[in-house]
C-alpha cells in the first residue's frame, strides 16, 4: 500500500546522490531491526556500570559547560 508518507520519503531519496541513498537505506534497515527487537544495539547498563564515577566532578562541570555553550547552535556548514 502506497501512502502519502511513502511518496514523500521516495521524493526525498530521489534527490540524494546514490551513495546517500544507500546510507539512508542502511540507517532505515538498522532502525527497523532495532524496532523489531524492542532494543537498540549497544552495551547494557550492567556492562558500562564499571565506568561510573571515573570522571572527576571538575571534569564533569567542564563537560556540562561545554554542552550548554554548544546547545541550540546550528553549524550551517555541517552538511
Amino acid at each position: 500500500m502506497t501512502t502519502p508518507a511513502i511518496h514523500s520519503i521516495v521524493k526525498i531519496l530521489e534527490e540524494l546522490p546514490e551513495t546517500r541513498q544507500r546510507q539512508a537505506a542502511t540507517h532505515l534497515q538498522n532502525y527497523l531491526a532495532g524496532a523489531h527487537t524492542g532494543r537498540r544495539k549497544g552495551k547494557t547498563g550492567r556492562q558500562v556500570l564499571r565506568f561510573a564515577g571515573v570522571i572527576s566532578p571538575t571534569d564533569l562541570k567542564q563537560i556540562q559547560k561545554a554542552i550548554e555553550a554548544g546547545c541550540e547552535q546550528v553549524d550551517s556548514n555541517e552538511w
